[in-house]
Formats: structure tokens, sequence, C-alpha cells
């Protein structure tokens, strides 16, 4: 990007377009990004953001350019959609459990609620199958 390597996510200066100096690495595909105050949430395919431990959702310091402390540790194939909303965060993609708690069957799809602190909370369903 603009000459400079960088790995499934990228800051770009909104005026000009260049890349920026934040340099924060994922080790699969992001498909979503969401952000709140001073923090980015991802979703994807990646199970490494930042050198850390992270499956599927990770939360990302917009001026740190490090991952934070936040691991819901989702599973299954990945997060495909990301909405912030207050303290809440929204999920949906093809998971089973987050933060070891079990929220559907494989292969459905679901939204989730998720405290930017504390436990999931279960939403309405949306089935899809592949």
């Amino acid at each position: 990007m603009g000459g400079q390597t960088r790995n499934y996510l990228v800051a770009l200066d909104a005026s000009t377009g260049s890349v920026t100096s934040w340099n924060l690495s994922a080790l699969a595909t992001v498909s979503s990004l969401a952000m709140s105050g001073n923090i980015i949430y991802a979703g994807g395919y990646f199970h490494t953001v930042d050198g850390q431990t992270r499956n599927y959702l990770a939360a990302l310091g917009a001026s740190t350019g490090h991952a934070t402390a936040w691991n819901p540790n989702a599973n299954g194939r990945g997060v495909y959609s990301l909405a912030v909303s207050g303290n809440t965060i929204y999920a949906g993609g093809d998971f089973t459990s987050v933060d070891g708690q079990r929220r559907n069957n494989q292969r459905w799809r679901l939204p989730l609620a998720m405290p930017q602190r504390g436990t999931p909370t279960r939403m309405a369903l949306s089935i899809r199958w592949w």
C-alpha cells in the first residue's frame, strides 16, 4: 500500500490518501471495522493481530497502534460484520461461541451483543445456511 507493507489493516490520511505510520498487522482477512472513541474494533477470519492471539475479533488502539486486552475469543469460521452503539458491540458471522459461551449452531449466522467490557448476550437469530 503506497509502497509500504501492510498486512490486512491500513490507516490512510483522509486528506492525502497517504499511508500513515499506524501499522497493525493481522495474519488473515479483516472483513469489518467499527470505531468507538479511540478504539477500532476489527472482525474477520484472523487468529492473530499485532502478534497477539485474537480469534476473529480484536480491539485496536487508534492512536497507540496496538491490540488492547479486549479478547472475546470467538470460534467458528469468522466475523463478517460489526457495529457499535453506546457500550455495546454487535457482531455478525459464522461462530458458535464467544467468550466461552455458546451462541448458536454451526453454519448459522448470529448477531451478538457484546458490552465493550463484559459478557456477551444473545440477540435475535438470523439463519443462513451454507
